[in-house]
């Protein structure tokens, strides 16, 4: 039986570890003892009963606010293609335009994170432009049609919506994460879904911000998931967001090259999928980075 946190649960300092609404297992639960917390009050906020997630108050973004994003937007996709210089320029083209088409062009109850992910912490915004570009040339070169692009590339734009209820100290922080700090991040995945759970919106973007870091062999979060429990689309941006995390540079790591961080992804033939793998190795387009 399915069970939910009836109350936000916080540690001593006043951080989220999880948030009213999730579904929690005995995993978590663990995890939270073992952070100190006291079993009878871990029991109190449990409830068979599903209950209404925490969700953050997020302004509607404003003309002026979604123009300063837009610019913020075009200055990732330079970055972005000096990045991958290696690919199509036709495709990361059409790409990129799609991708403006659906963050500027329409009006979406989604819209509401857009200026949110772009003030949280820059990035973040460029990351998840980033990994919406790279899925997107993916789901082009299996031959995905427009409409299903469209919802990919709306889910691997919301990937790390989650970030938005998680401190922005952590996320800015210059230090790799000790285990308490590692878990609340990790709790992105979880949030994220909550936060999509209040809006009108495609299954398959809620099953990719929960599932992206799930990985094949079960070794991901949050629930350890396998192969065929994965969403395809999340095995898509899994990849993307992998990649674009190591040749990244963040607050708490250097960015490794192109070359490398493509190997490492090859080298991870239990996590990833293989044939995906290929298709975003022959994407970045480099002989050398192609499977023998």
């Amino acid at each position: 039986m399915k069970k939910y946190v009836a109350a936000d649960i916080y540690d001593n300092n006043g951080l989220l570890l999880v948030a009213k609404g999730m579904e929690i297992s005995e995993k978590k639960v663990s995890k939270l003892k073992q952070f100190g917390l006291e079993e009878e009050i871990i029991e109190k906020t449990i409830s068979e009963k599903k209950v209404t997630a925490s969700n953050p108050t997020v302004k509607k973004p404003t003309k002026s606010g979604l123009n300063n994003t837009m610019d913020m937007f075009m200055a990732s996709m330079n970055l972005l293609n000096k990045k991958v210089k290696g690919t199509d320029l036709e495709d990361f083209n059409y790409c990129n335009e799609l991708l403006i088409d659906l963050l500027f062009g329409q009006e979406e109850n989604w819209r509401i994170h857009l200026i949110g992910l772009a003030n949280y912490a820059d990035w973040v915004y460029t990351h998840s432009i980033n990994v919406a570009i790279l899925s997107l040339m993916i789901g082009k070169a299996l031959g995905y049609k427009e409409e299903d692009l469209r919802i990919l590339g709306v889910s691997a734009f919301l990937h790390d919506v989650g970030y938005l209820l998680i401190p922005k100290s952590l996320i800015l922080g210059s230090s790799q994460f000790d285990a308490k700090d590692g878990y609340i991040v990790q709790q992105h995945c979880d949030l994220g879904k909550a936060l999509l759970d209040e809006i009108p919106i495609e299954k398959v973007c809620k099953d990719v911000v929960l599932q992206h870091h799930e990985r094949l062999d079960g070794s991901g979060y949050p629930n350890g998931l396998k192969t065929d429990d994965i969403n395809p689309c999340a095995k898509i941006v899994m990849i993307a967001d992998s990649f674009d995390a190591m040749t990244s540079e963040r607050p708490y790591g250097e960015a490794v090259s192109q070359e490398m961080a493509v190997k490492m992804l090859q080298n991870d033939v239990e996590k990833y999928d293989r044939n995906l793998i290929s298709i975003f190795t022959d994407i970045l387009n480099p002989p050398h980075f192609r499977f023998v």
